[in-house]
């Protein structure tokens, strides 16, 4: 079995994909069909207009991005919990599929507020069978249309999970205007299927980044290009059913802080507060290009090896969604919070029960690449259950 693992482990890293096959049958939900309104949502094309930093690319179009075909991001998700009758808005957060198994999204997206809007622990988390998670596809039509024929599987592109355990940071807390550690971990009740011969691919992003704090640390400071992701909102609060992508720059930490409490000091219960060690904080590069509601758990996306740096948490005020002028906030997943990512799915995938995985666990792989360990752990679970 430990030859097996390491042969497995060496053709994940490769990232050759291997065909799985995927013999759990979905739920039949009853869903009915979009509205003319979320039809017949426009795009704008606009000229080249100023540019928040010299070093942002000159981008012609513009719907608070522009769309992404399929398959550039196969490990970014839909999280939708569906009503009748649909729409759109039921997508409610974004994630990143962390393994075939296992969704990265924002803490505030899987845990009830208190009546005065405060998050602490011990959480109320909601229940994570009212998620639908959606990989492999950019077009949500395409999932509401499914619903409405009882047939999840009628898909043309993209596959549907249900939820099924949630488990967010033990630090996430949102309290006097400071929002911290909004991570958390869903847990998917069947694994999703590789597609080897589509555009709808469905890819885990493992590790999320090789990139360390030191590392990002210079890259804000340097002001990065990077790009973001998500199904949310326009500036005219209109939801897309297209996943959209925008180029942001990094800023560094005392002028996020600055810029954050400046923007946000005039509003009631005192300014936002921005935690430079736990967040990270951007400008769109082009005029209206922010995060807005549904983009909540999206991924930060920088450099060639598509690193995920961020999860998207807010945007400070009440009025910054489409307000290019103001930085919008994620939180940080690079060293400790990907530990922590790492541990919550090795030990969710314990057939033995929760316990904390050691690299000495592990005799193929070096002890330096913590992350090996989740990729073992998950390669043995998925042999034994063939």
């Amino acid at each position: 079995m430990r030859l097996v693992a390491c042969i497995a482990l060496a053709l994940l890293y490769s990232q050759e994909v291997q065909p799985m096959e995927d013999m759990h049958e979905e739920s039949d939900d009853i869903f009915d069909l979009l509205n003319d309104a979320e039809r017949n949502i426009p795009e704008i094309f606009v000229r080249r207009k100023r540019s928040n930093d010299p070093k942002c690319p000159e981008i012609e179009r513009m719907n608070n991005g522009y769309d992404v075909n399929d398959g550039i991001y196969p490990f970014v998700v839909a999280l939708i919990r569906w009503e009748n009758p649909p729409k759109v808005s039921d997508q409610f957060c974004v994630g990143i599929l962390v393994t075939f198994g296992f969704v990265l999204t924002a803490c505030h997206c899987l845990v009830y507020s208190d009546s005065d809007g405060v998050i602490r622990y011990p959480h109320n988390h909601i229940a994570p069978r009212s998620i639908d998670v959606l990989a492999g596809a950019t077009d949500l039509k395409e999932y509401l249309r499914s619903r409405r024929l009882h047939n999840i599987d009628s898909l043309r592109c993209g596959q549907v999970r249900e939820g099924q355990k949630i488990r967010v940071h033990p630090g996430c807390s949102l309290k006097n205007n400071t929002f911290k550690y909004d991570i958390g971990i869903l847990k998917i009740k069947y694994t999703f299927r590789v597609e080897l011969y589509s555009n709808c691919q469905v890819r885990p992003k493992f590790p999320l980044t090789k990139l360390t704090t030191s590392d990002v640390l210079n890259m804000a400071e340097n002001h990065e290009v990077c790009v973001t992701v998500g199904w949310g909102w326009d500036i005219n609060a209109y939801t897309s059913p297209y996943l959209s992508m925008a180029w942001v720059t990094l800023r560094p930490g005392d002028w996020c802080k600055n810029a954050i409490t400046n923007a946000t000091i005039d509003q009631e219960g005192g300014p936002d507060v921005f935690v430079p060690n736990l967040q990270l904080c951007v400008l769109g590069c082009e005029t209206g290009q922010t995060v807005c509601g549904g983009d909540s758990g999206g991924p930060l996306i920088c450099g060639p090896n598509k690193d995920v740096i961020g999860v998207v948490s807010y945007g400070p005020g009440n009025a910054s969604c489409g307000n290019d002028q103001i930085p919008f906030v994620y939180s940080r997943v690079e060293d400790d919070n990907q530990d922590w990512v790492t541990d919550i799915i090795v030990n969710l995938t314990s057939t033995r029960g929760p316990r904390r995985i050691r690299v000495q666990d592990s005799t193929c792989i070096p002890k330096s690449h913590m992350y090996a360990v989740l990729t073992v752990t998950v390669v043995i679970i998925v042999i034994k259950e063939l």
